[in-house]
């Protein structure tokens, strides 16, 4: 259960300057979005699906997360992400810079205590992501990969 000063920070998987779509509290997010329709309806008004520079999106998410003001070493974190988890970068080289510097934003995400949930994940992408949280440190119960999303998700734990 979230606590009373817990934050939600609703960001998207695609090339623009301001991937944060919405952050606030719980409530806040109730009174936004009273049903997961009009939820749904925000975020598809806003996704761009021939760009997702999914390494890009994924380490600035977690990097924001860690920064958020009031975000304390005791702090617990939780990154949610829905998506196919498809890096749609062509350059091979860009691509390959970018999955580093994800990869050491998530290494220190771990470290932190941070925990991941990928949901939506293309089937053929769940061992690809499966190996790159192995090689960030995350450690079983720490993350979840679900290529499907469901009325009751199985969470990370929250340590």
């Amino acid at each position: 259960s979230l606590g009373g000063n817990s934050r939600l920070v609703v960001a998207q998987m695609s090339q623009r300057q301001d991937f944060i779509l919405w952050e606030g509290t719980p409530e806040e997010m109730r009174a936004k979005f009273p049903s997961p329709e009009v939820f749904n309806r925000f975020l598809k008004d806003q996704s761009d699906p021939q760009s997702s520079p999914v390494y890009e999106a994924t380490e600035e998410a977690v990097n924001y997360v860690s920064a958020v003001h009031g975000v304390a070493p005791s702090t617990r974190l939780l990154t949610v992400i829905l998506s196919d988890m498809i890096d749609s970068s062509q350059d091979p080289q860009e691509k390959q810079a970018s999955g580093n510097r994800m990869l050491a934003a998530l290494q220190g995400y771990q470290q932190r205590g941070g925990s991941l949930a990928l949901y939506c994940v293309a089937p053929e992408e769940t061992r690809r992501w499966q190996r790159i949280v192995d090689m960030a440190g995350f450690k079983s119960g720490q993350f979840v990969i679900q290529s499907s999303l469901v009325e009751n998700p199985i969470l990370p734990k929250l340590d």
